[in-house]
């Protein structure tokens, strides 16, 4: 069975990753994905793309048979 996935374009500040990681990397990203659906995830998921100007890019989220994330993937 193939892994289900969402790609999300992303474009979050320094400003508001403080915010998320004040939490611990706990607190949720909010985004719309490319098809148009919701999606929420703890920021954690995004540490290996944390820069000084922030996380941008496209990034492909993949889920499990339970719709459980399991990992991100960084397209550009």
């Amino acid at each position: 069975m193939m892994d289900a996935y969402l790609d999300l374009n992303l474009n979050i500040s320094p400003v508001e990753l403080q915010k998320l990681y004040t939490s611990g990397g706990q607190a949720p990203v909010i985004a719309t994905a490319t098809d148009g659906r919701k999606v929420q995830f703890p920021a954690v998921f995004l540490k290996p793309w944390l820069t000084h100007s922030g996380i941008h890019g496209q990034f492909r989220l993949y889920f499990d048979q339970n719709n459980r994330m399991k990992h991100v993937q960084k397209l550009s």
